[in-house]
C-alpha cells in the first residue's frame, strides 16, 4: 500500500479485501492448483461428531461465499481437488448447502438449539473486520450456531494456535506445488501430516491412510484413479472441513508492471516484464486467462 512492492504473489481474501479498491492496484487472477476451506478441529467437542461438522457444511451457500468474501474471484468448491487436477471427479461432491438439513443434523446430534463456538482468523488491520468470517457467522448464526470471530493480526500466532490444537474453527487454504493429487490429499489428510501445516483438521481414517500409501506407490494411472476416488469419497463423506472456493492465482501488481503473467505454478517468468508509468497500460494473461480487475 505504500508503493515499495510492485507485485505481491498468493493474496489471501483478507489481503484481497484491502487491496481491490485500490486505483493503482490491478488484482491478477489465474488458473491455480490452490482450495479454500473451513476447517473443523476433529479432536474437539463438538467437531468430533460428524453430523456437527456436516450440519455446518450444509448451513453455509459457498456459492454466495465466492462472491461476497472473494468478490466472485474463485470458482465454488465441493471435493478436494481443483478441476485442473488429476483426479478430480465433478461427482464426489460434499453435502448441499440446505439450512433445513442443517437444524435436523443438529437435531440429530443432540444440539436442537445449536451451541456456541469460536473461528480464528487472521486479519493483520484489527480495524477491519473481514467480509469472510462475518459471513460465515451469519450463515450459521441462521440455524443456531453463535459464532464468536477470534481475530489474529500475526500469521505466526494463528498458525500456532491452530497447529496446537487450540482452534474449533479456521479457515484454512492450501496450494499445490505440481499437479498431481498427492499434494493435495496426502498432505491434506493423511494421519502422518497431523500437527504440521497440512492437516490441521487432525483428521485421521486408516482406510483412507492405507488408499493414499498405496496411490503413491503406484505408477498406474488407472489404479491410481481408483485409489484417489475413494480416498475423497470418504473425506468428503465424513468432512473434515467444508470446501468453499477453488481460488486459483491471485496477484496484486501495481500497474506500472508491464507485461507480468500468471503461472498455475510457483515460477513466474520475469523476462519480459518491465515497469512503465502510467500513460499506456498492457497487462497480459497470456495463456492463463489473467484478467484486470476493474475498481
Amino acid at each position: 500500500l505504500t508503493g515499495s512492492i510492485d507485485v505481491i504473489s498468493e493474496i489471501s481474501p483478507t489481503y484481497l479485501e484491502r487491496l481491490y479498491f485500490n486505483p493503482e492496484i490491478n488484482i491478477l487472477q489465474g488458473r491455480g492448483i490452490s482450495i479454500f476451506m473451513l476447517g473443523f478441529n476433529c479432536r474437539k467437542h463438538p467437531y468430533t461428531d460428524e453430523k456437527i461438522r456436516k450440519a455446518v457444511a450444509a448451513a453455509i451457500d459457498n456459492e454466495r461465499i465466492v462472491n461476497a468474501a472473494f468478490r466472485g474471484k474463485g470458482v465454488p468448491a465441493y471435493s478436494p481437488l481443483p478441476p485442473n487436477i488429476f483426479g478430480h471427479d465433478a461427482m464426489i461432491r460434499q453435502i448441499s448447502y440446505d439450512r433445513q438439513r442443517a437444524k435436523a443434523l443438529l437435531r440429530e446430534a443432540g444440539y436442537p438449539d445449536g451451541f456456541k463456538t469460536k473461528l480464528f482468523y487472521f486479519q493483520p488491520s484489527p480495524s477491519r473486520a473481514g467480509v469472510f468470517p462475518l459471513t460465515i457467522q451469519s450463515y450459521l448464526s441462521k440455524v443456531g450456531i453463535d459464532v464468536d470471530i477470534v481475530y489474529f493480526d500475526s500469521w505466526d500466532s494463528y498458525n500456532e494456535a491452530i497447529m496446537s490444537g487450540e482452534g474449533e474453527l479456521f479457515a484454512d487454504g492450501w496450494l499445490g506445488d505440481n499437479g498431481d493429487p498427492d499434494s493435495f490429499l496426502y498432505f491434506l489428510f493423511h494421519s502422518r501430516a497431523m500437527g504440521t501445516s497440512g492437516n490441521l483438521f487432525n483428521y485421521h481414517n486408516a482406510r483412507v491412510d492405507a488408499l493414499l500409501e498405496e496411490a503413491r506407490q503406484s505408477m498406474e494411472e488407472s489404479k491410481r484413479l481408483r485409489l484417489y476416488r475413494e480416498a475423497q469419497e470418504i473425506v468428503v463423506r465424513e468432512t473434515p472441513c467444508v470446501f468453499l472456493s477453488y481460488t486459483g492465482r491471485m496477484y496484486a501488481v501495481r500497474r506500472r508492471v508491464q507485461q507480468f503473467t500468471v503461472s498455475p505454478f510457483r515460477t513466474e517468468r520475469l523476462e519480459n516484464v518491465f515497469i512503465q508509468e502510467p500513460s499506456d497500460q498492457n497487462i497480459s494473461g497470456g495463456d492463463d486467462n489473467v484478467y484486470q480487475a476493474s475498481h
